[in-house]
């Protein structure tokens, strides 16, 4: 299984709007997203870029770790991001963490406490070093949407 992972920002006319200009830039508009927590299924092979089903499979189900944050605030930035590390024993598997706030450097280290406390009650694997996709924009006349997502699979009614 391919697990993409990318980030996209968008503008509309309301933060809704927004959310969904962000989502036609990752490749994923006019689906159904189901959001998973943050397990990287075994042997899972992650992928930076983005995943096109735009204009297809209309209304299919898309499977994701989703991070995205909003504002409608003149000035106000967001940035959204998701961090992952993976396991170096064979079958890998891993862990996604996604996080939101106002700037990239904030998120950084949301995600890096995050992973560096999920790892430690997981002492008995070797990890990988963190690994993340951020993306961050502000809002300067029309509502804003920073998203940064996993895309595990799309998958039909």
């Amino acid at each position: 299984m391919k697990i993409h992972i990318s980030s996209a920002v968008g503008q509309g006319l309301t933060e809704l709007a927004a959310f969904d200009s962000a989502l036609a830039h990752l490749g994923v508009r006019d689906q159904n997203l189901i959001y998973l927590s943050s397990v990287i299924p075994l042997n899972a092979e992650l992928v930076r870029g983005r995943v096109d089903f735009n204009n297809q499979f209309l209304g299919d189900r898309v499977y994701c770790v989703c991070a995205d944050k909003r504002t409608d605030t003149r000035g106000s930035s967001v940035a959204a991001g998701i961090g992952w590390v993976t396991t170096k024993e064979e079958p890998a598997w891993g862990l996604f963490v996604e996080h939101t706030d106002h700037t990239e450097e904030e998120v950084k280290k949301q995600i890096q406490a995050s992973l560096t406390s999920m790892i430690e009650y997981r002492k008995e694997h070797t990890w990988s070093d963190p690994q993340m996709e951020i993306t961050s924009i502000t809002c300067e006349s029309n509502p804003v949407c920073a998203i940064s997502l996993a895309v595990y699979k799309r998958e039909p009614w």
